[in-house]
């Protein structure tokens, strides 16, 4: 029996029964065996399209278009997913603010893409559609879903696809770490944030009212496909919002990259500017190069410091939480005022405030940090947010979380030696966070 769309909406809407569909899935040969569902097939020469480069983050495959607007990345997208990961059945989820924007192109991808092949095997392709907002990547929209996937009679051998930003790549993949003990996993983010930094690592995980991310796994993604065109329909603040994990990634790693990044904001706001002037065609070349150069290098960083440390075990992955220890008190405490990266940034500032008085940072790389986060419209500050005084009594009652952690602040590369690309653990500080965290409220930055 041809197998049909269904889609589904987490919070209150009817099942819909789309257009039945067949689909010729891959034969199980040597390379994928049926016992063995989260084998990935390597992907055939010919669809390694031109302007696509491909790196590897652990078992992760991770597609970084070029944005040419005549390119068709929704149909790449579908014929890595299925001719790469063979199944007897997709998951596309998303929330409702990506829905009305990608999720119709998507399915329309992956049913043509069904629908040349010749039949051998049939196969379903459902669509989940979950709540928007952070305040949703809880323990019971996991179970909300899980509950959904196992009444749909989805197997084992069933690939998942998060198609949003960093809270439905966390939850999506946290359910398929967990779902029948782990299936087949593909991300495909639609923010910045997302595409240089959550979606990337194998990190999946829920909120709790006690901390954010406390209850997850390590559960890598089998592709992840990064192109800007999803780009079009972010606004300015969630730009800042992605552009902050650019910098902490610049400035724990790569001083080219973060000298750059800071004299060039004006251009990468240009580029976003250029790109919704012309009603979603391609940006200007020479500013596309340049957003994608930051983009991809970001991967590359992150991708090299995970690959070092899957896990966490020898600290050097550590390297890449410069920023959230006070950053993730912040913006736990301030949800919904505060977004990811701004919370992030202004836990960088604090972070290296705390570096300079103990000496080990000096001024003049503090000042640096804050005029880069400034150039991406990033508060660097507590003082920044609208309601700063809520802000810095809610900071206080929340004090106790933050004194349990320590505080590990990567060096910002120097004008001197380079990291040249290595962990460069012996230049890192790991300081007590408590006697400096009750004065960063009142600090004047």
């Amino acid at each position: 029996m041809p197998a049909a769309i269904r889609t589904h909406a987490a919070d209150g809407g009817n099942a819909q029964l789309g257009k039945q569909v067949t689909w010729a899935a891959p034969r199980h040969n040597s390379q994928v065996h049926p016992s063995e569902p989260n084998a990935l097939v390597p992907l055939p020469n010919a669809m390694v399209a031109d302007g696509i480069e491909i790196k590897m983050c652990l078992d992760s495959q991770i597609h970084i278009g070029s944005g040419d607007s005549s390119f068709d990345y929704l149909s790449y997208i579908a014929r890595s997913v299925i001719h790469g990961l063979p199944s007897s059945a997709y998951l596309i989820v998303t929330d409702r603010n990506v829905a009305k924007f990608h999720l119709t192109s998507l399915e329309a991808a992956f049913q043509a893409v069904i629908e040349e092949a010749n039949v051998r095997i049939s196969s379903k392709v459902s669509t989940y559609i979950m709540p928007s907002g952070e305040g949703t990547k809880t323990r019971e929209t996991k179970a909300d879903m899980e509950d959904w996937m196992l009444a749909s009679g989805l197997t084992r051998d069933t690939v998942v696809i998060a198609l949003g930003g960093g809270v439905v790549g966390d939850l999506v993949g946290f359910v398929a770490a967990t779902y029948m003990r782990s299936v087949r996993l593909c991300h495909v983010p639609t923010t910045l944030l997302a595409m240089v930094d959550s979606s990337i690592g194998g990190k999946v995980a829920v909120d709790t009212p006690l901390g954010k991310n406390m209850i997850g796994a390590f559960h890598p993604a089998k592709h992840i496909f990064v192109f800007p065109h999803f780009l079009v329909t972010l606004p300015a603040r969630e730009v800042a919002n992605g552009m902050a994990e650019v910098i902490k990634t610049a400035a724990i790693r790569d001083s080219t990259m973060f000298r750059l990044l800071a004299s060039s904001a004006p251009d990468v706001w240009q580029a976003f500017k250029d790109v919704k002037d012309a009603s979603g065609t391609c940006m200007l070349e020479s500013r596309l190069h340049l957003l994608q150069s930051f983009i991809a290098s970001s991967i590359a960083i992150k991708s090299d410091i995970v690959n070092a440390d899957p896990k966490e075990l020898t600290g050097t992955r550590n390297l890449v939480n410069f920023g959230h220890t006070i950053g993730h008190a912040i913006e736990s405490l301030l949800l919904p005022e505060a977004l990811h990266g701004e919370a992030i940034a202004v836990g960088m500032c604090l972070e290296a405030r705390i570096a300079v008085t103990k000496g080990h940072l000096t001024a003049s790389e503090l000042r640096s940090l804050r005029d880069c986060l400034k150039a991406y419209n990033l508060p660097t500050s507590l003082l920044d947010f609208a309601k700063q005084h809520r802000c810095c009594l809610h900071l206080r009652k929340g004090r106790l979380q933050v004194q349990r952690q320590r505080v590990q602040v990567p060096f910002l590369p120097q004008e001197g030696p380079r990291l040249n690309g290595s962990p460069a653990l012996d230049r890192n500080g790991t300081l007590s966070s408590c006697e400096s965290l009750d004065r960063a409220p009142r600090m004047e930055m």
